[in-house]
């Protein structure tokens, strides 16, 4: 027995193939509807409706028979999408390439066998609308132009789940791309009022921006913390109004807090961002009975005497840019306009 050769075209093929997501699916209506009328119009005792897959050919619906699923090796169906136009077997038996093939020496004993290739809009064949009978079977030209008919059917029934498929693919990833758009803009926006900003004192300035993105980021805090000799300073930017009173209050006793990643994290040099804050071993238990999972900091640089100074945003990541666009515009302010030295030192 010889196997069907595969197509020059072959891992396209299956490509188009997995596209319909049809292999081992269970039985449906439209497809055993035109089995049925395959059979009838035909007039042989065998319909189906078969798949040809990498190493087996799989049966979606089959009249006269049970589920269809044999090696692809095995499968006559491989030689009818060979061809664009159907292949008829008129006498299994006598055919060099079939006589003994499985299905002709066994089960079903095919004597006739006719196939209609299932053509894909792409051009692909991935699988067959046959017909056989165990006994012969003369067909007419009539008789294969309905064959091949009804194959179109097949496939126009794979195109409407497929189409509206690939149709709310394309939604989603338009209204995900809208959304990354609106999120740039309003992004843009706040970066423009950062711009406006200017006018204030370098500290005033970044408690002001920090306000803006917590805004932009959706955050529920950010705040900005000073590192100076006599400790550490806290001052809130932005509080969500989701956040309690109590949760509010704990930014402001960071300074009592010497062991938290904040003051651990003091010389940093690059944004630090952690996405599970409760799973860090030095995670503040009042931050994580809080609901505190996602914290951010960035660093801004120095001022004067001032050893460091860090931007806090607690349950959203701020993003780097943002960062490094805040910091440039600081300094750049603070080189052209003369402005005090801070009381208390900052950015």
């Amino acid at each position: 027995m010889t196997g069907a050769p595969l197509l020059p075209d072959e891992y396209a093929r299956l490509l188009a193939l997995a596209r319909y997501q049809i292999l081992d699916t269970s039985q449906e209506e439209a497809f055993d509807r035109i089995t049925r009328l395959a059979a009838h119009l035909l007039g042989t005792p065998v319909a189906m409706i078969n798949f040809v897959d990498q190493f087996r050919l799989w049966g979606k619906s089959a009249v006269g028979l049970d589920g269809v699923s044999v090696p692809r090796h095995e499968a006559l169906c491989g030689w009818t999408i060979l061809n664009p136009d159907p292949l008829v077997i008129d006498n299994a038996h006598t055919a060099p390439r079939f006589a003994d093939n499985p299905s002709v020496t066994g089960d079903p004993h095919i004597h006739m066998y006719a196939g209609a290739a299932l053509t894909t809009p792409s051009g692909h064949r991935i699988g067959t609308l046959c017909v056989t009978d165990d006994q012969p079977h003369p067909l007419t030209a009539g008789d294969l132009k309905s064959l091949q008919d009804l194959a179109d059917l097949v496939v126009s029934e794979l195109e409407l789940p497929a189409r509206s498929l690939y149709l709310d693919r394309e939604l989603q990833a338009q209204t995900l791309h809208n959304a990354d758009l609106q999120r740039g803009l309003h992004q843009a926006q706040v970066l423009e009022g950062v711009t406006h900003l200017m006018e204030l004192a370098p500290e005033e300035t970044t408690v002001a921006a920090s306000s803006l993105l917590g805004e932009a980021l959706d955050a529920n805090y950010t705040g900005l913390i000073v590192f100076e000799d006599g400790g550490t300073r806290v001052r809130a930017a932005h509080e969500h109004s989701r956040v309690s009173q109590s949760t509010r209050d704990l930014p402001g006793q960071f300074p009592d807090w010497p062991l938290s990643p904040t003051h651990a994290l003091r010389g940093l040099q690059q944004p630090l961002y952690l996405d599970n804050d409760p799973a860090h071993p030095r995670a503040l238990k009042v931050l994580v009975a809080a609901g505190v999972r996602q914290i951010a900091w960035v660093p801004l640089g120095t001022h004067g005497p001032t050893p460091r100074c860090w931007w806090l945003c607690a349950w959203r990541a701020v993003r780097p840019r943002a960062g490094a666009e805040v910091t440039a515009r600081c300094w750049r302010r603070q080189a052209a306009v003369s402005v005090a030295p801070w009381s208390a030192a900052g950015p």
